[in-house]
């Protein structure tokens, strides 16, 4: 029964990376830092609207944090793979 805990770690790792990767995207695409203050204005200016204006395009984005995100899809499948082989071969 040693293993459960070690996927449940696994799952949890992958969750908070995945959502570090997103937040950090997010403030870049859009503009807001990371401060109370910053998420109110943003809400505030948005709200009625479906999609948030963005100030820089995914594209650009993308393209200066291709390192990064290369480096967060490599954790990303090692952690799956993982997983998948502990739950394959020890359970």
């Amino acid at each position: 029964m040693w293993h459960s805990p070690v996927l449940i770690v696994i799952e949890v790792v992958t969750i908070l990376l995945t959502i570090t990767v997103a937040s950090a995207l997010a403030t870049e695409i859009f503009g807001v830092q990371p401060a109370r203050k910053d998420y109110i204005d943003f809400w505030k200016k948005n709200l009625k609207t479906l999609f948030p204006e963005r100030e820089r395009s995914l594209k650009e984005v993308f393209n200066e944090n291709k390192k990064e995100l290369a480096i967060f899809f490599v954790v990303i499948f090692v952690l799956l793979v993982l997983g998948a082989l502990i739950e394959v071969y020890l359970i």
